[in-house]
């Protein structure tokens, strides 16, 4: 079995830069649509309309930058509760030698021999949070954390990081996996503008060849297109 293969671009420029030569290239075309009909029966009032809709979806599709943000922010977002995890956890911890003195396995059935490797993976974090909160939440175990400081609202913020957490995942997880068809989407709805503008282009080659300014008005390239130089005759010296 092959592998699909990626879709890439048909053009050699900038999206925006392509878009905006579609616009301008469909405006031509509006303005010499008899002209073109008149030698392309096909390329008439409906190609046309075809053609702008086409731009439209492909300007109103989101641009990778757009979802970019999005994850970043969210990245950020994840920073913070990674922050509040690690904040509250220690200061159960702290609690903890108090309640258990002298009782180096008590404290890590709380989760610190895993801390010190999960409390940088958003993905293991909440598995340790999860466990110390089971742990303060124990009947036998919750009061003598309260005892020494602990709150029932400070042992139930502990589930509540654990579930931002395990929430801020999921939504970074689905902005990343979306983020490859997005980028085929824009590039597969790019290209069917390019499509058309190659159309136009080499109909117009032939409808305007003895015009350069018209011929030159729908390049695909035309920043590559040498200016016409007109030779000067010379004149011959007077006497």
């Amino acid at each position: 079995m092959t592998r699909p293969k990626e879709l890439l671009r048909d053009y050699t420029k900038a999206d925006s830069t392509m878009l905006e030569q579609g616009q301008g290239m469909y405006d031509n075309l509006m303005e010499n649509l008899p002209v073109f009909t008149a030698k392309y029966p096909s390329i008439d009032a409906a190609f046309a309309l075809k053609f702008k809709t086409t731009i439209d979806d492909a300007t109103d599709v989101p641009h990778d930058r757009v979802l970019v943000e999005e994850i970043s922010d969210d990245s950020a977002q994840m920073e913070k509760f990674m922050a509040d995890g690690k904040s509250v956890f220690m200061d159960l911890i702290i609690i903890a030698r108090m309640a258990f003195p002298n009782n180096p396995t008590m404290i890590n059935r709380f989760g610190l021999p895993e801390y010190e490797e999960y409390s940088s993976i958003h993905t293991k974090f909440p598995i340790i949070l999860d466990q110390a909160h089971d742990m303060a939440n124990d009947p036998i175990n919750k009061p003598l954390l309260i005892a020494k400081g602990m709150t029932v609202a400070s042992i139930a913020n502990i589930a509540t990081v654990s579930e931002n957490i395990k929430a801020e995942n999921k939504l970074l997880f689905s902005e990343k996996k979306k983020r490859i068809p997005n980028t085929q989407d824009r590039i597969m709805k790019y290209n069917a503008v390019w499509a058309f503008m190659v159309q136009i282009s080499e109909c117009s080659k032939i409808l305007f060849s003895d015009n350069w300014a018209m011929y030159h008005m729908f390049l695909l390239y035309p920043e590559k297109e040498p200016a016409v130089i007109t030779p000067v005759t010379p004149v011959p010296p007077t006497e």
